[in-house]
């Protein structure tokens, strides 16, 4: 687990580069040293999908209706949630160069 690097030039991508390539629906990501492309894995995609979809759903439908909480800190819960997993994601997602 950790940021990725370039596997033709080992240079490492930042934070907000993989951040946003993940918000528009898995774009490529460019090496900013040698201008290499890399894909997300097909495999990151499931695990990320996992990563967002399942606490939400646990805490949402399972646990709020068995500690009786408020719809609107259900919600509010929900939405916590999902914002920490996307921050997590960029540490999770592995790439892989088109070339």
């Amino acid at each position: 687990m950790g940021i990725q690097k370039c596997e033709r030039c080992t240079h490492r991508f930042s934070w907000s580069k993989i951040y946003k390539s993940n918000t528009y629906l898995y774009k490529p990501i460019k090496c900013s040293q040698c201008g290499t492309e890399h894909r997300v894995l097909y495999t990151s995609r499931i695990v990320a999908s996992i990563m967002v979809v399942l606490p939400i759903y646990l805490l949402g439908f399972f646990l709020a209706s068995q500690w009786e909480i408020s719809t609107g800190y259900t919600i509010l819960s929900m939405v916590s949630i999902g914002i920490i997993s996307t921050l997590i994601l960029p540490y999770v997602m592995k790439y892989q160069a088109i070339n």
